[in-house]
């Protein structure tokens, strides 16, 4: 038999005594002084009346002995509580307790006192003080605790003081031989009294032994067979009682079994969550458990470490019958039929039989199929993906009816292993051991999206502009903003130093903004720590959604043609940020100027494209001309700069793979940078010549002297070889031989178009010598 016993109890002090007080008397405990040295583990000290008292540890904590204290327990091994327990010569009240406790650096806990189990006072430890815990009422009972809980260090020691006294002049009450607790078979309990002429009396329904009718009188051992509480005191003559002594005693049933009523793993898992670790523990509560070999991990200097049913219950280093070393790993095999006994626990989330467990029946099994079930996590899939059969399970059928998931051990082969767009579906076929088994499965193959990736480690950005970070790939954008003078926006760790990643700053912007001819899908961003991931995720998204998983997150636009951003909430850090998209096939562009009658616009792009209703120009001067050549396509090649025209305020196009060079044009598109351009040109854009009354439509210098200027990214700008005298060419509504007004000396004529002559020319229109001047 065993009884169970708390582990986290540190001390135990019995008071061993060397005689029986007289009644009346009191007794009284002070052990240690400050200056108190104990050197050993297991030390005595006598009360005021010869009592002996001795103090001992319990497992690994010990005394360690310090210059002016004593500390038990260190760091890694605190000592959670102390006992004092001692069998007094008679029924005592205590009337006053103190303990004086100190921790070391990092130390805390809760201190409880109690007699019996009747708490009677507490008080707090902590690192940096000493604290005192007193008693000063009186309660019944013989056994004293300290409890000391929530610490990290060990609990100094300095000094104990223990004050009790009989119950006048009333007999000592008698002695268990069996200590309160719980117990899982049945026990015996004796009871003794040193009184002379003493009787005992006892009952086992929680009544008052000493009330009349209610007591049985001791004549033998007592037999706990279930949970009993026990109450006794010792009689002298007719009415001397002593103070009645009481304990507790649980029983639990025992959980040990035969081989032949061995647990399955299921209820051996039941039976581990619902009994005790001490009790599990117990030499006497081992357990037969039967089940099918599923995994075999290990061999250790004789042991094997090995799985049962689907993995569920491990036996971790296990052994042959009796303790019996095996030979080798291959000893126990997938499949084999087993019953193992010992004791089982849980281990973290594991359940499993502890080690040196023993294998009481083996019987090996045959295999004699595989088969494959359940359904893929996928099974759609882009061009060029190779089959995942992730989700598929693989079963081992044995002889004797025995089934293995042997998914993990098993090869796998997938025709085509590569996806096209004609696949239609795949067959996976699995190999285990020397057994085969194939499965055909349907699958849906989808043209490959094209990604943008970005590698942030690469990436060698000043760290001083406020848009720290910018790619534009396929016109795809990705940036990170300072949205306030406080914090940078994002700081570049570059290959070779410490931490080759960016870092992007709290409450500042990160942005994605797509081209005009591209949909957005889905965006990764692989950050450097899990903490960094969720930061992100968390942040405040627009036009988004974002999710992380480990490293990873996933961010899913809600509008893939319109700019996604985020507020970022924490500082967060990537090393790469992979943007997948769809190109669409068609697209439009406003005209956003007009002469009256129609709509007008340059337009430029990098992908050849095909105009559906609106008039496509060339644009050229000969002479000083400006000439208006029709494209009677509509196609534009990429790289070129059009006129359009239209009566409607949008004109809609579609991407084509390829469309012919346009002849004698002179707009170039707004990706060619004007001073690419060699030789001597001038450089107009489409304007008014008073953009408040929107009127004289035309193409004017972009700067002074028709210099380089700014140009919006789709547009096209006007480049005239040596044209610097003209400061620009008049749109009149006329597809051709729109005139272009050659510069004049001062000492021209000059009429306004009311016809009246004036002396300077202002900024406008003017006849000179026949032909209109425009002035800027």
């Amino acid at each position: 038999m065993k009884q169970i016993t708390l582990k986290s109890l540190l001390l135990v002090l019995t008071i061993l005594m060397g005689g029986v007080n007289a009644w009346g008397e009191t007794g009284s405990l002070t052990f240690g002084t400050n200056d108190t040295k104990i050197s050993s583990s297991s030390v005595t000290a006598s009360d005021n009346l010869g009592n002996s008292w001795t103090i001992t540890t319990v497992g690994t904590t010990s005394f360690t002995q310090q210059p002016t204290y004593s500390q038990v327990g260190s760091k890694g091994n605190p000592a959670t509580s102390i006992t004092f327990a001692t069998t007094l010569p008679s029924a005592v009240n205590i009337t006053s307790f103190s303990v004086k406790l100190g921790g070391n650096s990092g130390t805390a806990g809760t201190i409880s006192l109690k007699v019996d189990n009747t708490e009677i006072g507490t008080g707090s430890l902590n690192a940096a003080n000493d604290v005192t815990v007193e008693n000063n009422t009186s309660a019944s009972g013989n056994v004293l605790t300290i409890s000391v809980t929530g610490i990290s260090r060990g609990v100094k020691v300095y000094n104990l003081s223990y004050t009790y006294e009989s119950a006048g002049s009333g007999p000592s009450a008698p002695t268990f031989s069996l200590a309160e607790g719980t117990y899982w078979t049945k026990q015996t309990l004796e009871l003794t009294t040193t009184v002379e002429g003493g009787k005992i009396l006892y009952t086992t329904d929680k009544t008052d032994p000493t009330k009349s009718g209610t007591a049985n009188e001791y004549s033998g051992p007592i037999q706990i067979l279930e949970t009993t509480t026990v109450k006794a005191c010792v009689k002298v003559g007719e009415e001397n009682f002593s103070a009645v002594a009481e304990r507790k005693y649980t029983i639990v049933p025992s959980i040990a079994n035969t081989p032949e009523k061995a647990y399955t793993t299921a209820e051996a898992i039941d039976l581990i969550d619902k009994t005790s670790a001490e009790q599990l523990a117990a030499e006497d509560q081992k357990v037969y458990v039967k089940g099918t070999v599923s995994k075999v991990d290990s061999y250790n200097s004789g042991s094997i470490t090995y799985w049962l049913d689907d993995n569920t219950f491990e036996v971790y280093s296990g052994k042959r019958l009796d303790g019996a070393n095996f030979d080798a790993m291959s000893d126990v095999e997938v499949g084999a039929s087993v019953v193992v006994y010992g004791n089982v626990k849980k281990y973290g989330t594991t359940y499993e039989f502890d080690k040196n467990s023993s294998l009481v029946e083996y019987n090996r099994n045959t295999l004699s199929s595989i088969s494959i079930s359940g359904d893929p996590n996928r099974v759609t899939y882009e061009e060029g993906e190779s089959f995942d059969w992730t989700g598929l399970t693989v079963t081992a059928i044995f002889t004797g009816e025995n089934t293995v998931d042997v998914t993990n051990s098993t090869t796998w082969t997938v025709e085509p292993d590569v996806l096209t767009m004609e696949t239609t579906s795949v067959t996976v076929t699995a190999t285990y051991k020397d057994k085969v088994a194939t499965k055909d499965i349907p699958v849906s193959v989808s043209k490959a999206l094209p990604k943008v990736t970005i590698d942030l480690s690469k990436d060698e950005t000043t760290t001083a502009t406020t848009e720290k970070l910018e790619w534009v790939l396929d016109d795809i954008v990705v940036n990170s903003i300072r949205e306030n003078s406080g914090n940078t926006a994002a700081n570049n760790y570059y290959p070779g130093k410490s931490n080759s990643s960016t870092r992007f700053y709290k409450n500042n912007s990160f942005n994605v903004i797509p081209a005009y001819y591209v949909i957005i899908k889905q965006i990764t961003y692989t950050a450097t720590t899990e903490n960094y991931a969720k930061a992100l995720a968390d942040s405040k998204w627009t036009n988004a959604t974002a999710s992380a998983d480990g490293m990873t997150v996933t961010i899913v636009p809600e509008d893939g043609a319109q700019p996604i951003t985020a507020i970022i909430g924490a500082t967060t850090g990537a090393s790469s940020i992979v943007v997948s998209y769809e190109i669409i096939d068609h697209a439009e562009v406003g005209l956003p100027a007009t002469d009256g009658t129609a709509n007008y616009a340059t337009f430029s792009s990098d992908k050849d494209v095909e105009f559906v209703d609106a008039t496509v120009y060339a644009v050229n001067v000969v002479n000083g001309v400006l000439q208006l050549n029709e494209v009677t396509s509509k196609q534009v090649p990429k790289g070129t700069g059009v006129l359009l025209k239209s009566e409607k305020e949008t004109a809609p196009y579609f991407y084509i793979d390829e469309a012919a060079a346009i002849e004698n044009n002179l707009l170039k598109p707004a990706s060619l940078a004007m001073s690419g351009i060699s030789g001597s040109y001038t450089f107009y854009k489409l304007a008014y010549d008073d953009y408040v009354a929107k009127t004289g439509l035309g193409f004017y210098w972009g700067a002074d002297k028709g210099g380089v200027f700014n140009v919006k990214a789709g547009t096209a700008y006007l480049a005239v070889p040596n044209a610097v005298s003209v400061k620009g060419f008049l749109l009149d509504g006329t597809p051709t031989a729109i005139e272009g007004v050659e510069a004049k000396n001062n000492t021209d004529v000059i009429y306004n178009l009311s016809g009246q002559r004036v002396q300077k020319a202002q900024r406008g229109l003017y006849i000179v010598n026949g032909k209109k001047l425009m002035v800027k």
